[in-house]
C-alpha cells in the first residue's frame, strides 16, 4: 500500500515540534505518521533559521 505524500503548515509543524517535546517524540511521530527523519529537519530548520526556515525551499546558509 502506497501512501500518500501528506504536507503540513508551517503552523502543523510547530504544534508538532511542540508537542513531541512535551508529550515525547516517539508517540508524536506514531500520531501523525511523521518519519524521524522529517521531524529532525524541522527541528533543525527551526533551531537554526527560526520559522522563516519552513518556507518551501528554504536550506540553512553554509
Amino acid at each position: 500500500m502506497i501512501m500518500k505524500k501528506r504536507t503540513f503548515t508551517k503552523e502543523e509543524k510547530l504544534k508538532i515540534i511542540k508537542e513531541a517535546s512535551e508529550q515525547g517524540i516517539n508517540n508524536t511521530l506514531e500520531k501523525y505518521g511523521i518519519y524521524r527523519a522529517s521531524y529532525y529537519d524541522w527541528k533543525k530548520k527551526l533551531e537554526e533559521m527560526g520559522e522563516e526556515g519552513f518556507h518551501h525551499g528554504m536550506t540553512p546558509k553554509l
